[in-house]
């Protein structure tokens, strides 16, 4: 399919009364961040170990911040090695419960929006 074809319905979506165009950003990238999230670290997950450190507080201060070892859990849970995942970060299990949650419901508004067909 076109692009055209997407950006139309889009456009169309925006459009629809009662809406915002930030309720539809707020949304459609909800929808989007969880298989985002989980792409990013399927491909990225052999060189995740070969990554510099980038956490600002472990280098400044030499200790282990609460989201130090996300990105490697969320590479882990990407490849389907979860129970590696969760010793990884334990933290891993409500970001994914909260980026589940996020999703489902970001879908659920796009497709009532849209009179559950798909289309405006």
């Amino acid at each position: 399919m076109r692009l055209s074809f997407f950006l139309g319905i889009i456009v169309c979506m925006v459009q629809k009364a009662g809406y915002t165009v930030t309720q539809w950003v707020v949304h459609i990238g909800g929808a989007l961040s969880l298989p985002v999230a989980l792409l990013f670290g399927r491909l990225f997950a052999r060189h995740v170990n070969d990554a510099p450190i980038i956490c600002l507080w472990r280098r400044v201060v030499g200790w282990h911040c609460p989201g130090c070892g996300m990105t490697r859990a969320l590479c882990l849970f990407a490849t389907g090695q979860f129970s590696a995942s969760i010793r990884t970060h334990w933290l891993i299990v409500p970001v994914i419960a909260v980026a589940m949650a996020v999703f489902f419901k970001s879908l659920i508004w796009i497709f009532r929006s849209c009179n559950g067909k798909g289309r405006c």
